[in-house]
């Protein structure tokens, strides 16, 4: 949004102040001209924050499920065709693995759609 408020801005000073009243131009001209620069700031925005785009040092910070990859925790709930729940804190998710009874240690080995694969341990 800052790229649509430069040129809206620049726009505005173009109108204001160098065309003015000796070349009043009309909202259709000015919408034009709003398009056209706010193309290009948005271009050259890119171009310079693009380059600023530095690695995390924390790569899995907002992907929950893959952080818990590994663990071992308990089953909730037993699991019934493939299918169960685990408590992870103070959460219950879904699980994905072999039928196993509840209360049975399980290691996530990896995540699908929201679901988490478990392996008995």
């Amino acid at each position: 949004m800052l790229w649509f408020g430069i040129a809206a801005i620049i726009v505005g000073f173009l109108t204001i102040l160098v065309l003015g009243p000796m070349f009043a131009i009309g909202w259709q001209i000015q919408i034009i001209l709003f398009l056209i620069l706010s193309v290009i700031s948005v271009f050259i925005g890119r171009r310079f924050m693009g380059a600023t785009d530095v690695p995390s040092d924390e790569p899995l910070l907002n992907r929950r499920n893959e952080q818990l990859i590994g663990q071992i925790v308990v089953l909730e709930e037993a699991t019934v065709n493939g299918r169960g729940r685990a408590r992870i804190g103070d959460s219950l998710w879904r699980v994905k693995g072999p039928d196993l009874a509840a209360g049975s240690r399980v290691r996530i080995t990896g995540t699908d759609q929201g679901t988490l694969v478990v392996e008995a341990v």
